[in-house]
């Protein structure tokens, strides 16, 4: 029985480890995509700013 009972709270932490490293995962590819999108932007501004001159 307590085999059991430890299998099963190793199942349920498991649970927790693998969705917070999902979660984790998740955050950190929105924080590139954010920063590739801001790249993108300065690029983009810096190419008007030489347009213009």
């Amino acid at each position: 029985m307590e085999n059991y009972l430890n299998e099963e709270s190793n199942s349920v932490y498991d649970y927790h480890h693998v969705s917070r490293s999902i979660s984790r995962t998740t955050s950190s590819a929105t924080e590139v995509s954010t920063s590739v999108s801001r790249s993108v932007g300065d690029v983009n501004w810096y190419r008007q700013l030489w347009w213009n001159t």
